[in-house]
């Protein structure tokens, strides 16, 4: 799988995959994403500092955010931190967010990170499973935007 940096032209397919997330975490019960963000602000964001990612086929979709400070009483030195990360709902279970993670993963080493982190809600149990096959260490509670509680998790790269 190829990655690349998003462009304007790919939000759509972004906001598509983001939205039919929402519905699905929506469904079972997840209170995540439900609050409005990642919206197309988010994205337009992420095409602006260059820091979001989008596979070739566009079915999946994550950012990597430098520093983030919702991070920065629990990690140190050069860290980022995965973000929005998501993958066609209809591609679930193929095998598609190993192959895009090993990408964006990749992208973290070429630039020189030390530390890379990721969170989610307690109740996603899918993110939870790949988390975990991943090979990450728990780093506990963070609140995201100082309100949102997440677990977090990193690995040295």
């Amino acid at each position: 799988m190829k990655i690349r940096t998003i462009t304007r032209e790919d939000i759509p397919a972004a906001m598509k995959m983001i939205n039919e997330a929402k519905v699905n975490m929506k469904n079972m019960g997840i209170d995540q994403w439900q609050d409005g963000s990642p919206s197309t602000e988010t994205l337009e964001k992420y095409v602006k500092h260059e820091n979001g990612f989008i596979n070739e086929d566009l079915t999946a979709f994550g950012a990597l955010v430098e520093k983030d400070p919702d991070y920065k009483e629990y990690l140190s030195g050069n860290y980022v931190v995965l973000h929005t990360f998501v993958v066609d709902q209809s591609l679930r279970g193929k095998g598609v967010s190993d192959e895009f993670f090993d990408e964006i993963l990749k992208i973290a080493i070429e630039k020189k990170y030390e530390i890379f982190g990721v969170d989610t809600h307690r109740d996603n149990k899918a993110m939870l499973a790949f988390i975990k096959r991943h090979d990450f260490t728990n780093l506990g509670d963070v609140f995201i935007d100082g309100i949102k509680p997440r677990i977090a998790f990193y690995k040295k790269l």
